[in-house]
């Protein structure tokens, strides 16, 4: 069996770290980027199955950089990763920072058709 790739965009260390660590433990291969521009080509390259995105960006660009992800891999799971919750969330499952290890896996695992809390 694959193993499924997880692609974190984070440009804080820390989160990334502890995201890596999450994701690698439940068997993700994981790549890693530190902003949004790298992630694209990253993803160009090689898709993803999960993105781990911090939202530190503007919410209409977190936006277009979700639907950019979408148009290479329309299957690929979102997950952000937000300071507070803003209305962005609505499209994605959501973590807030500090990240929490458990709710970031919930939010990998949540079906998909299933509306956001």
């Amino acid at each position: 069996m694959l193993s499924k790739v997880a692609l974190i965009v984070d440009s804080e260390s820390r989160a990334r770290d502890q995201a890596a660590l999450t994701l690698s433990r439940r068997g993700f291969l994981l790549k890693i980027a530190k902003n949004h521009r790298t992630a694209l080509c990253m993803m160009a390259a090689e898709s993803a199955d999960v993105v781990v995105i911090d939202t530190s960006l503007p919410e209409a660009a977190i936006l277009e950089f979700g639907r950019e992800l979408r148009s290479i891999n329309p299957l690929c799971k979102l997950v952000l990763l937000p300071r507070r919750a803003r209305k962005s969330e609505r499209i994605s499952p959501v973590v807030t920072k500090p990240l929490d290890s458990k709710a970031l896996l919930r939010a990998i695992e949540r079906d998909p058709n299933q509306c956001p809390n």
